[in-house]
């Protein structure tokens, strides 16, 4: 009764096994060499504190993909920041309609974001006389 294990024989790979034959054969460097950085209004990022990256990630597709959001905090941000100092409030930290406007001008615009530096070309040793 029953299957006798120890009789058996693998003709198969297992699982872990295919993995990791995959995992060798496949190029991860090409990756990179394949994709071109972006930056720029409509490509912006934000940094992950934690797990904020699930915050993040709504973020970014209700701004990329809502127009009223956009017109209403990206577009107005100036308006939104002046009249919050002209109703005497100082402290636009604590104000939610301040800060959603300055994170739509962010990612949607990309004002106030500092744009990455393109790495400088190495010299080679044919270039020298």
């Amino acid at each position: 009764w029953g299957i006798d294990v120890q009789s058996l024989e693998k003709t198969e790979k297992s699982m872990a096994e295919m993995q990791i034959d995959l995992n060798l054969r496949h190029q991860f460097d090409r990756i990179s060499q394949e994709v071109e950085p972006v930056s720029g209004p409509g490509f912006v990022g934000m940094a992950n504190l934690g797990n904020s990256c699930y915050l993040n990630s709504v973020m970014q597709v209700i701004f990329g993909c809502i127009p009223e959001l956009k017109l209403r905090f990206a577009k107005r941000a100036q308006e939104i920041f002046e009249s919050h100092f002209q109703t005497g409030q100082r402290q636009p930290q604590s104000d939610l309609i301040v800060q959603m406007a300055k994170l739509a001008r962010a990612l949607v615009d990309a004002q106030g974001i500092q744009q990455p530096q393109k790495p400088q070309e190495e010299k080679g040793g044919d270039d020298q006389e």
